[in-house]
């Protein structure tokens, strides 16, 4: 059986802006896959992961020296080319929609693993492959794992939820209000003692 845990990562300046390079290379990855597959497919060519991946290897990887200096876990552009791949035949069998390309700062996200090792998982803290000892807000179950992907919740899309939230009970409300306006002529309202009905024993009713 195939588990998955989530968690909340405890990080450091330090380590937010590792976290935010291994993002940006996933993201340029990707980018880069979607634009040159998108490119071949309209030449009439039928390019696949396989292809671009070895491609980017050993012809753009090269050119681009931020990605080597730094010092990122290499499995992430292998994993940016199969989440293409992925989109793509999901696209293919008209089971979603045409990939597109991932902005900066929009679910950023990348996966990474101990070329084929067990990853351990325990306790408050883990050790990811290539950044090291990371906290974690809440204790984890002592475990392995094939893969880890880390994903950043933007602060505003949080914001965007809660205030969904907000208006959705506010509207709630009102539809309410409005309703006992309209059928009732009267309405009381009453302040009841909840502590004392409790310890009536004839109105507290469980």
């Amino acid at each position: 059986m195939l588990l998955s845990i989530k968690t909340k990562l405890k990080l450091n300046k330090s380590q937010s802006t590792v976290m935010s390079k291994h993002a940006g290379i996933a993201r340029f990855t990707y980018n880069w896959g979607l634009a040159t597959w998108s490119s071949l497919y309209k030449d009439g060519l039928k390019p696949n992961k396989y292809l671009l991946k070895k491609f980017f290897n050993n012809h753009v990887k090269p050119e681009f020296t931020w990605i080597k200096e730094a010092e990122i876990c290499q499995k992430i552009t292998q994993y940016a080319f199969d989440n293409l791949g992925d989109a793509f035949a999901k696209f293919f069998s008209k089971k979603g929609g045409y990939p597109r390309f991932k902005k900066k700062g929009h679910h950023d996200s990348f996966t990474i693993d101990a070329s084929g090792k067990p990853i351990p998982v325990g306790g408050t803290s883990i050790k990811l492959p290539t950044i090291g000892w990371i906290k974690t807000h809440e204790g984890l179950p002592h475990t392995t794992c094939k893969s880890i992907t880390i994903s950043r919740t933007a602060e505003i899309e949080l914001a965007k939820h809660h205030a969904k939230i907000a208006n959705l009970r506010k509207d709630t409300l009102h539809q309410i209000t409005t309703y006992l306006c309209k059928n009732h002529a009267t309405i009381v309202v009453e302040d009841l003692n909840v502590c004392g009905m409790l310890k009536n024993h004839k109105l507290a009713v469980w």
